[in-house]
């Protein structure tokens, strides 16, 4: 990763900001310095070459449906799991202060106004109720089920909306003030609309939030706060497509058949994690 293109990622995409002279936040967190790259054909990708991924964030995603199956699977797999492992170290880190401020609310130790505004926000953003609630919402699923559902989404790479959009799991759009494409679709006589994002990650993103936040995955999220196994949150994925049950029988086999919990094992290279002095999560100013 060269000095030219490297630069920090501060933490999760929506506001997290580093110390400044004001902030007396003393909570301690690990941030990844990424690189974001641009695409223009598969031969850029970068393989995987162990179990410590450099965070290498695409920009745009390109097609890969002109490659050998077994390369246009392999190319997927290395074009996604650095964002996929980026965006859920964030989320454990942020897991990580949300059970560290319940442990001080149980203690009855007061929290700063940066705590205090760090809550509130990510109260709102999850839909929760309480802290406890927050922390179980907020806590990651593993790789091998992000990258099952990001294959079978987009076709390994091979769909418009994935090379168009940069949106891996066929997420629609219902809001015109949100960026997006037209499909061919008609729902109702109605245009369908898949959401646009800048890149990958905030794909990734936006799918990790979907799954915390929505109503229809409370069972999973349950089964998740307890059970890392990706076969056993399977079930709980029914109402992620219209198929029902054999979507998560279609989850099971890519899982199966393309041994992805092997990738469940890989970690963010730790040359690229730095640990900040101090943490705000929105600052006043």
């Amino acid at each position: 990763m060269t000095h030219r293109t490297r630069f920090l990622a501060l933490g999760y995409a929506a506001g997290l900001l580093m110390f400044t002279a004001g902030c007396r936040e003393k909570y301690r967190m690990n941030q990844v310095a990424v690189e974001y790259q641009p695409l223009r054909s598969a031969s850029e990708i970068r393989p995987l070459t162990s179990l410590l991924v450099d965070p290498v964030l695409y920009t745009n995603a390109v097609s890969l449906g002109y490659l050998p199956t077994a390369e246009q699977k392999q190319k997927f797999i290395d074009l996604m799991l650095p964002a996929i492992l980026v965006v859920k170290f964030n989320l454990e880190q942020k897991q990580a202060r949300i059970r560290d401020l319940a442990g001080k609310q149980r203690r009855k130790k007061a929290w700063t106004r940066e705590d205090s505004l760090f809550i509130a926000e990510e109260l709102t953003r999850y839909r929760a109720k309480n802290i406890r609630q927050l922390a179980r919402k907020v806590k990651p699923h593993p790789v091998s089920l992000v990258l099952a559902q990001a294959a079978l989404e987009s076709g390994w790479g091979t769909s418009n909306c994935f090379a168009e959009a940069n949106n891996v799991f066929g997420v629609w759009s219902l809001r015109a003030d949100e960026e997006r494409i037209e499909t061919s679709a008609r729902r109702g006589g109605r245009k369908v609309f898949l959401r646009r994002y800048r890149n990958l990650s905030l794909s990734v993103e936006h799918y990790y939030e979907t799954l915390g936040r929505v109503a229809a995955y409370r069972d999973f999220r349950n089964i998740r706060f307890e059970n890392d196994n990706p076969y056993a949150l399977l079930p709980q994925l029914s109402a992620y497509s219209e198929l029902g049950h054999t979507y998560t029988r279609r989850l099971r086999s890519v899982i199966r058949d393309n041994r992805l919990t092997r990738y469940d094992r890989y970690r963010i290279n730790p040359v690229y994690l730095s640990r900040n002095q101090h943490w705000q999560a929105f600052a006043p100013y």
